[in-house]
């Protein structure tokens, strides 16, 4: 990380410090989360000299990142320059903060937004600590994001196989990717952000199954503002500001998804699916399965697969459902590939379709781009059903 921000400063002035409190990080852990404020004031000391030794005027341009227990010394460090030497840091960045000895106590102990002017978190192991989540789940920043809600991101879920089999890296390297997957992809994320200024593009929404069903998706209406996660974030937030959508403090929490693999970055789509209600799909009647869209250009570049629901849903005549997924980002879809996949249980007769194939009749999908606010609708070839294990292609042309 601190590479890339070299790299890729544009004016190549950027300073970094690389803090190595490796001695005071190794376990046991509750030693290693009481050492966090001894480092973060012994950090404080040294900003404060460094900053009177070149003559800052302020530390607003002094912007600190810190994973896990690192994120709240980064908050001890930006409280200790207030108490002490009555100065303030301009940014924060906390990368998933430990949540064990750290939720649920009081601002003076953890990462919290009054720590700098401001405070970014990117949160991706908010699991409950009972089950195996390392994060905190309260929003402690002036935005909090939380990717595919803050928990369970894409490509985590490998078995433990996939991981001992990569070559370029140690059996322990290994191991704690799996253990770890999801606590460490904050660090990836906002590494990603550096270089890819316009990128992981989130949206403020009331909670993430209001995200997800479609209903916080255009920017600016009804007070859902979008920021871009990672190192852009204080730009698009400074924007609001100036521009009194919000007011400077303001706490917000933002939503988006991810892929399951580098590049992480993804174009959202909001999809709208409409169940026929003609008289072919009426006779056959509902069904439950898992829809996947596949967008695509006429130069043939594409979304790939995306699963329109996370699990099976019963779909039937008249209905209409709304997700958000995302994507390959890619530009002028034309066309769509449709696919059905059956939910059958071989305990429930019901669930059997042995004179027919299973289907599904769609009358039509809308695909709004939230990267790009654009609506594209298409439709089946004369009504054709989409059969289990047989792609269809929609088109606009169709409709």
């Amino acid at each position: 990380m601190a590479k890339t921000l070299l790299e890729s400063e544009p004016d190549r002035t950027a300073t970094v410090i690389v803090l190595d409190w490796n001695e005071g990080s190794n376990p046991p852990y509750v030693q290693a989360a009481a050492n966090t404020r001894i480092v973060g004031a012994i950090t404080a000391h040294l900003l404060h000299t460094l900053a009177e030794e070149v003559g800052m005027p302020n530390l607003d341009h002094v912007h600190l990142i810190g994973h896990s227990l690192g994120a709240h010394t980064c908050g001890y460090t930006g409280f200790y320059l207030q108490r002490d030497f009555n100065e303030k840091i301009g940014r924060i960045t906390g990368m998933d903060p430990a949540s064990p000895l750290f939720t649920g106590t009081s601002h003076e102990v953890r990462l919290d937004r009054s720590d700098a002017k401001f405070v970014d978190v990117i949160h991706t192991d908010a699991n409950p600590y009972t089950g195996g989540g390392l994060g905190m789940v309260p929003r402690v920043g002036h935005v909090d994001f939380y990717p595919n809600g803050g928990y369970d991101n894409p490509g985590c879920d490998r078995h433990l196989q996939e991981y001992l089999s990569k070559k370029q890296k140690t059996l322990i390297d290994n191991l704690q990717e799996w253990f770890g997957c999801n606590h460490v992809r904050s660090h990836r994320y906002l590494t990603e952000s550096i270089k890819n200024r316009n990128g992981f593009k989130a949206v403020t929404c009331s909670s993430y199954e209001e995200y997800r069903q479609g209903r916080c998706v255009v920017c600016g209406e009804n007070k859902h503002q979008c920021l871009r996660m990672g190192l852009s974030s204080y730009e698009d937030y400074k924007r609001l500001v100036k521009k009194r959508v919000i007011k400077d403090g303001d706490a917000m929490v933002a939503y988006l998804l991810t892929g399951d693999e580098a590049p992480f970055a993804r174009e959202h789509f909001k999809i709208t699916v409409k169940v026929s209600n003609s008289e072919e799909s009426e006779d056959h009647g509902g069904e439950v399965g898992t829809l996947t869209i596949d967008l695509t250009t006429r130069g043939k570049k594409s979304t790939g697969m995306m699963k329109f629901s996370d699990n099976a849903l019963f779909l039937e005549p008249g209905q209409e459902e709304v997700r958000v997924v995302a994507g390959n980002a890619i530009k002028d879809a034309t066309h769509a590939m449709v696919d059905w996949e059956y939910q059958t249980n071989i305990l429930n007769p019901f669930s059997w379709r042995i004179v027919e194939s299973p289907r599904i009749f769609l009358e039509y999908i809308r695909v709004y781009s939230i990267e790009d606010q654009k609506e594209l609708k298409l439709c089946p070839q004369d009504g054709a059903p989409v059969i289990a294990g047989n792609p269809i292609e929609l088109r606009s042309t169709y409709c």
